[in-house]
């Protein structure tokens, strides 16, 4: 499948842009994507040249829309499933087809943030079963 014009993805990625954040691009260091800095209003994203930039824009723009900022009391790897679901919900709007591989790699954020867990109240059900899959059962 051809990846949408870059004016496509500039559009998609403007319409939904919170009020007074700005967006840079950047390509991705250290595995990191993209970020969201709160006390800049500043998101970091990969450059929008594809479906997967975008789609990285849209999580980080899950984190903004969803109030996850240091306060936030929710486990990190309830932020990123919030936030994963968000993205592909808002690809999905905006007339996009999400990639059996971006939504692996959802799945696959997800399981590390789940992974790097140490706190008292496990993952519930439904997003054990986004991370796992059909081996959901096998999270300890």
């Amino acid at each position: 499948m051809r990846e949408p014009s870059e004016k496509r993805l500039r559009e998609a990625a403007e319409s939904l842009r919170p009020r007074g954040w700005i967006v840079v691009e950047r390509p991705p260091t250290d595995n990191l994507f993209g970020c969201s800095y709160w006390n800049g209003k500043k998101i970091t994203c990969p450059p929008l040249v594809d479906r997967f930039a975008l789609g990285v824009l849209f999580h980080e723009y899950g984190h903004v829309y969803l109030q996850h900022h240091a306060e936030t009391c929710a486990p990190e790897f309830f932020q990123e499933y919030e936030a994963e679901i968000w993205a592909i919900a808002a690809l999905r709007s905006k007339g996009f087809y999400v990639p059996k591989k971006f939504i692996e790699e959802a799945r696959q954020n997800v399981g590390r943030a789940i992974e790097r867990y140490k706190g008292d109240y496990p993952p519930d059900e439904k997003i054990l079963k986004f991370a796992y899959g059909a081996h959901w059962r096998d999270y300890q």
